[in-house]
């Protein structure tokens, strides 16, 4: 099917077949098929012209150091590169060399590309390594075939770590006492003792330790908690029980053994309820709390001489031994439906659209982009201080104004941002030189690679794609000369972030983003909307001949001729 019903020509794989036993078993396959197979030489050497090549293979060898080769090269390809799905556009990073027993496949679509199979379909036997497929692929994609993969729990937050406190998540229970708040099960710290967990307890478990600290006068001492994985340390100053408001220092996230520090201020002397939960994912593992009585003390893991563990016998005391709750998860694992075979159409089968571009939805004939926004040299382009690109508008009088708004167009690719690449808008509201943040678009989290801007709208965030999307703030109360700023930081070519149709509103926002959705039931097609319904006989969108349709919400779409394309516009 992607070579157009050929038997035989040339495949071109994006490196070396004979590096990988499953990439050289496809190799010889094809050959003895009347194939003709090469590879690519990578690097900056040119592609062979795209007219000689029927077929290209990215596959999991490798691709010569240029990860998207081949994303515009016109010519059918398959990849199994799970590193590379985001540069060649065809999806999010997938994860690489994944052992683990593969199902049967479940066939989804009677597609040609399903080659005549139906149901479920063996594989392979016994486990294996293979390169999955990312979480995002775009939209219009077809997925022939999928298959189920059991993922064991993981215990890697605080928040998962309540819930078996809290008795919300099975787990097997034990106890035990502890004379000094040192936990050690193969993690070295900065203190020795090194008090033992019971035998029972799990690889992964939750560690819950209670007692009391006697401070033996008012003033500030610094609390350094160190752990591997995570913890959390919570004082009850004010001798409430211990609550969410009683946090000291809060460690969530995965890691070998490191410390945290903060300063704790007592207004009088006396004993404290404190509480630690510590969490373990496996393997080694461990918590200390350590106390000094300066407030610059340094990391104990880099000079302990100020610090003192917490035990019955130092300055700030502990109140006897220390009872510990140890939970180890009793959690069956969750069974995860993955694609494992996607196909995205090309021009000729109507054309898809893929997460690299291009982008719609915008004012005119063009709007701002930019991708890779941390290059430059000091030949062409000397890179600011800050590291980013910025636009900075002329001020705007809004002196006088009522509920001055800014609304902006905004849109991004959602393959692969990190959380260090954002887009924001800044604003300086009476031109003092005095800029604040007002817009912050970035990625959510490590593993989610499209923008929303949930920091500073948490309440109804934005999720940007390649359609731009209007958002609107509010402007601080009492602006004057309203000076804006557009800031972008981004790393990699395909990780572009835009903007568009920037205004500045006072009263109530007007417009807003426009709906649309299809459906037929029996009878014609209806389009409902709201805005203006508009119309084009051709793509993309960008150049497309747009008319608006004189017509109400729904819309009975006419079943004869060139029905054509439809969008909604506000």
């Amino acid at each position: 099917m992607l070579t157009k019903g050929k038997t035989s020509g040339n495949v071109l794989f994006s490196a070396d077949p004979s590096a990988n036993v499953g990439d050289q078993a496809l190799a010889d396959r094809l050959t003895s098929k009347g194939w003709t197979v090469s590879f690519d030489t990578g690097g900056t050497d040119p592609l062979p012209a795209a007219a000689s090549v029927d077929l290209v293979i990215k596959s999991s060898s490798g691709d010569g150091g240029n990860p998207g080769r081949f994303s515009l090269y016109p010519v059918p390809m398959i990849i199994y590169n799970a590193a590379d799905l985001d540069d060649e556009l065809v999806g999010s990073i997938g994860q690489s060399a994944i052992n683990f027993q593969m199902s049967d496949l479940t066939i989804k679509t009677n597609h040609p590309a399903a080659g005549g199979l139906t149901g479920n379909v063996p594989i392979i036997t016994g486990a294996a390594s293979f390169d999955m497929i990312g979480d995002t692929i775009p939209e219009g994609a077809v997925t022939i075939a999928t298959y189920n993969r059991e993922i064991p729990y993981v215990l890697d937050t605080l928040e998962k770590a309540d819930t078996f406190i809290a008795g919300t998540a099975n787990s097997a229970k034990a106890n035990n006492t502890i004379p000094s708040l040192d936990i050690s099960d193969a993690s070295a710290g900065a203190f020795t003792d090194d008090n033992s967990i019971p035998s029972e307890v799990g690889d992964s478990y939750v560690a819950q330790a209670k007692g009391k600290i006697t401070i033996p006068a008012a003033g500030t001492y610094r609390f350094g908690l160190g752990v591997d994985d995570g913890a959390r340390l919570r004082i009850d100053k004010d001798k409430n029980g211990i609550t969410a408001a009683d946090d000291v220092i809060v460690i969530n996230s995965t890691g070998a053994l490191r410390f945290s520090m903060a300063n704790v201020t007592f207004s009088a002397a006396g004993t404290y309820d404190f509480e630690v939960v510590a969490f373990d994912q496996g393997g080694a593992s461990g918590f200390e709390v350590a106390v000094s009585s300066d407030p610059s003390a340094p990391d104990p893991l880099t000079d302990s001489s100020a610090w003192e563990l917490l035990t019955a016998s130092s300055t700030v005391k502990l109140e006897g031994d220390v009872a510990v709750n140890y939970y180890t998860p009793a959690v069956p694992a969750a069974t995860e439906t993955r694609p494992y075979l996607v196909l995205l159409n090309g021009p000729d089968e109507g054309g898809l659209r893929l997460s690299g571009g291009p982008f719609t939805g915008f004012e005119g004939t063009g709007f701002f982009a930019g991708a890779a926004l941390n290059k430059g040299d000091a030949d062409n382009f000397v890179m600011p201080d800050s590291g980013y690109r910025s636009i900075r508008f002329p001020a705007v009088n809004v002196a006088g104004k009522k509920n001055v708004k800014i609304q902006l167009a905004a849109a991004a690719t959602f393959l692969d941002f990190e959380t260090s690449d954002y887009l924001d808008v800044w604003i300086d509201p009476n031109n003092t030189g005095n800029f604040q943040q007002l817009i912050h678009f970035t990625a959510p989290n490590d593993p989610s690679k499209f923008f929303d801007d949930r920091g500073t709208h948490p309440g109804n965030p934005t999720k940007l794609g390649l359609r731009f999307q209007d958002v609107t703030y509010d402007v601080p109360a009492g602006a004057t000369d309203l000076v804006i700023e557009i800031r972008g930081l981004t790393t990699w070519w395909n990780e572009i972030e835009a903007f568009d149709n920037l205004r500045v509103i006072a009263g109530d926002a007007q417009g807003g983003t426009p709906t649309i959705s299809i459906s037929k039931s029996g009878g014609p097609i209806s389009i409902t909307f709201t805005g203006t319904l508009q119309k084009a006989s051709k793509l993309p969108a960008a150049t497309a001949d747009w008319t608006d349709v004189q017509a109400s919400s729904p819309y009975a779409v006419p079943t004869t001729g060139n029905v054509g394309f439809f969008r909604a516009k506000q």
